[in-house]
């Protein structure tokens, strides 16, 4: 019986070490989040001057898309000219 056991325990402690040793770390590792189209209400904030080429030539993921729901109108203004044309400069 204690040698049932122990061969049990050994059987079991070589698997799990078996799994961790030879595990595929890429399928440790979540996926990035994929970027999706402006939401409706972001472009709504955006300036009309370039409210068109900002719908069909940005993309942002869901985490970036609540960041910008929460920045002032200036602020999403910049980040979305800053994505179209590139760095303000500073005067």
């Amino acid at each position: 019986m204690l040698s049932r056991t122990i061969g049990t325990i050994f059987a079991v402690a070589f698997l799990l070490t078996h799994s961790l040793l030879f595990a595929d770390p890429r399928q440790a590792q979540p996926s990035p989040p994929s970027p999706a189209a402006l939401s409706g209400d972001i472009l709504a904030r955006v300036p009309s001057a370039y409210r068109e080429e900002a719908r069909s030539m940005l993309t942002a993921t869901d985490q970036v898309q609540g960041s910008l729901r929460r920045r002032s109108d200036e602020g999403l203004s910049v980040w979305i000219w800053e994505q179209l044309y590139g760095p303000l400069e500073h005067f």
